[in-house]
């Protein structure tokens, strides 16, 4: 990484080192992708990892190219990821009010009916309770009464 940003910068391109910082991990799970910037951190799959560096490599090549690689990627990580929306900061705050009156047993139970599912786990139960009520009755009860 530390090779391809001096080349970039010898290019010409502007690296603003302190938007960005990555590390990995292979885990049980596979691996894990630390991303750090101005706006927080997060861990990234696998998957999200190999997206975040296709993009990179196509926004420098642009850059290398004279073209504005770097706002194209910057625009398309603020779109890809649901960290990045208005509605992931407010579902911090039901999700925490979730843990609160759930059980343990509770929280797996969600979990794993949505395991296969993509998205936030607050708005997967918003939007599925239906589910939750076949399943877990008492469960349903306790999260409309939020």
């Amino acid at each position: 990484m530390a090779g391809l940003l001096s080349s970039a910068v010898k290019a010409g391109a502007e690296v603003m080192t302190e938007t960005i910082a990555m590390g990995a991990e292979n885990t049980p799970d596979g691996v894990k992708v630390l991303v750090r910037g101005k706006s927080g951190e997060q861990t990234l799959e696998a998957r999200a990892a190999i997206a975040c560096g296709y993009q990179a490599v196509k926004a420098i090549e642009k850059e290398f190219n004279g073209q504005k690689g770097y706002p194209e990627y910057i625009n398309w990580w603020q779109q890809a990821f649901a960290f990045n929306t208005p509605e992931y900061a407010k579902t911090l705050g039901l999700l925490h009010s979730l843990h609160s009156i759930c059980s343990d047993e509770d929280i797996d139970y969600i979990y794993n009916l949505f395991r296969d599912r993509i998205g936030i786990p607050v708005n997967m139960v918003a939007r599925n309770l239906e589910l939750i009520k076949e399943g877990r009755p008492e469960l349903y009860e306790k999260l409309t009464n939020l």
